[in-house]
């Protein structure tokens, strides 16, 4: 008699390699997949790229210019 077990979830992420439920912490800082090679280090930041601001200040630098000129204008 063969027995097909179910895999438990019991809270356990989706790998992002592999999908399936097998994260696992491996200690403090370190996370792997049990079900495929995926590792990761948790005390590295993940790069994120910066919000570049510079188009937002642009346009509230010639919205002051054309409120300004346009009460210039109108006076």
């Amino acid at each position: 008699m063969k027995a097909d077990f179910q895999p438990l979830s019991y809270g356990m992420p989706n790998c992002p390699a592999c999908e399936k439920h097998g994260l696992v912490l491996t200690d403090k800082n370190h996370v792997a997949c049990i079900l495929c090679d995926y590792k990761r280090d948790l005390s590295k930041d993940i790069n994120k790229p910066k919000k570049n601001d510079s188009d937002g200040s642009w346009f509230i630098f010639l919205l002051i210019v054309g409120f300004v000129l346009f009460v210039m204008i109108s006076s």
